[in-house]
């Protein structure tokens, strides 16, 4: 082969080699981008969950309260927001 071909051949490996090592690095750059969107969001799924869960014990705790003082049923659905069937679960 003649030098003109020898130095194209070369010049081809080197961007080859430049593509590869460049998608390589984007691939994990994009990875760990992800992984920690990933955390995030599932930090703020399980702080929302926890709030929800937090929010709906009180309102239990409330009902409770107020079937120890025999408060009436619908008093206690529009102060805490219970259905029915939930305020007799709690009684049980």
């Amino acid at each position: 082969p003649e030098l003109r071909e020898v130095a194209m051949t070369t010049a081809e490996l080197l961007r080859k080699e430049g593509r590869e090592e460049g998608m390589e690095k984007g691939l994990e750059q994009g990875r760990e981008e992800g992984r920690q969107e990933g955390r995030e969001e599932g930090r703020e799924e399980g702080r929302n969950e926890g709030m929800e869960k937090g929010m709906e014990q009180g309102r239990e705790e409330v009902a409770r309260n107020m079937i120890k003082r025999n408060e009436p049923i619908s008093k206690i659905q529009e102060y805490t927001g219970l259905s029915e069937s939930e305020i007799r679960m709690l009684t049980s």
